[in-house]
């Protein structure tokens, strides 16, 4: 793109002409010949030799999330072509979730979310790409970290309603936990979470105990019977992880 054109330059003076090279692709070096033309002094030739480089990456995007939790974040492409573009988003971790396509208006900007789910106890680092035929590529690198469960709930039992936990096997493989109640006088469960298949949400029924020939009362003065539900993995690279539900025991 060629501006401030035409223009007019005063005796025994020198201006300037812009020239903007906006490549949408990576490309060779190619020569393109430019020509000012005036009536009085006759013909400027030029030579222009121009090459595209792949575009640098984008700025590293951190973000953290629970294990057993996810956090959504946002990334912004730029379409600078002349009409609307469709990019396709690949990201080379499966603990980042995407759109499959992005469309993107002629000379616009778009923004797209991006799901991060930890799957390990480890750190990970990813790499986005958003690729388009019309409008060339984006690279945007990631950076993913993990923190520790923290306590959920509480989550309110009575006689008559159960309280039903989602617990999800965040983990690549299949993988085997352990239930503990730290109240079994009040609160029970028969839920299994034996051999859970990865990514696999298993519902944890916790229920009251019949409590009316014991001593224990679920309320007194109003206030409920409180206990808690701690999960923990059998494998023993990850046994320190704890997933700890607070519960409610309320008689009706």
């Amino acid at each position: 793109m060629i501006y401030d054109v035409p223009k007019l330059v005063a005796p025994l003076h020198s201006e300037t002409i812009g020239v903007e090279y906006r490549p949408l692709h990576p490309a060779e070096e190619t020569a393109v010949n430019l020509d000012i033309n005036c009536e009085e002094l006759g013909l400027f030739p030029y030579e222009l030799r121009l090459r595209a480089i792949p575009a640098p990456a984008e700025k590293t995007t951190h973000v953290v999330a629970v294990l057993g939790g996810s956090t959504t974040f946002s990334l912004t492409i730029s379409n600078h072509a002349r009409k609307t573009a469709v990019f396709a988003i690949k990201v080379n971790n499966e603990c980042f979730t995407t759109p499959k396509n992005v469309e993107v208006p002629a000379l616009k900007n778009a923004a797209f979310d991006v799901t991060y789910e930890p799957c390990d106890v480890d750190n990970i680092s990813a790499t986005l790409t958003a690729t388009s035929e019309i409008a060339g590529e984006f690279v945007f690198p990631l950076v993913g970290t993990y923190s520790l469960p923290k306590p959920q709930g509480p989550y309110t039992v009575t006689a008559d309603v159960p309280a039903s936990i989602p617990f999800k096997n965040i983990f690549k493989e299949t993988k085997s936990f352990e239930l503990i109640l730290d109240n079994p006088e009040v609160f029970a469960t028969t839920t299994s979470l034996d051999k859970i298949k990865a990514k696999q949400v298993v519902p944890i029924i916790v229920r009251l105990k019949d409590t009316s020939n014991s001593k224990i009362e679920l309320e007194n003065d109003g206030y409920p019977v409180t206990g808690k539900l701690l999960i923990c993995s059998t494998d023993p690279k990850i046994s320190h992880i704890n997933w700890i539900y607070y519960l409610r025991g309320v008689r009706q």
